[in-house]
């Protein structure tokens, strides 16, 4: 399917069972908005050698998720340690992410991964959603559909 990873996440045929738009739609709704957000991030990423520790900036953040800055190659599935250094606070926010995807150079300003937040250290979720209630998300307006 050339959609899929150009700007296309998910496809669904016109045959396909209702559950199955139900199961899409729900999967999708999961995901918490997302703010643009540069912060220093350290990560710790698994490797043939061990364990190798980066420090990167977030492009964007959210309470499920995460794009970081990576030039190093981190393949899909990979599960990433975390601590996100939040402008203006003393603690970091730490845990554990899962690599979705690569980001690509056709829809994203950024060389680096994705990453779903699998979980947090200790109050880490409440402290990054009142952090995220500080910072202003950009406005979106509809999405334009092409009919073919």
């Amino acid at each position: 399917m050339p959609l899929v990873g150009r700007g296309v996440n998910r496809l669904v045929t016109l045959d396909a069972p209702s559950d199955r738009l139900l199961d899409v739609a729900a999967d999708l709704l999961t995901v918490a908005p997302r703010s643009r957000l540069r912060a220093a991030v350290r990560l710790e990423v698994p490797g043939p050698e061990g364990p190798a520790r980066l420090l990167s900036l977030t492009e964007n953040l959210s309470t499920s998720g995460m794009v970081v800055q990576c030039g190093r190659e981190v393949p899909v599935g990979s599960r990433v340690s975390f601590a996100i250094s939040l402008p203006g606070r003393d603690e970091s926010v730490a845990g554990v992410g899962e690599v979705v995807r690569r980001t690509s150079r056709n829809r994203e300003p950024v060389e680096g991964v994705a990453m779903r937040i699998v979980t947090f250290e200790g109050d880490g979720l409440d402290r990054l959603r009142a952090f995220l209630r500080t910072v202003p998300r950009p406005r979106t307006g509809p999405i334009p559909i092409r009919s073919t």
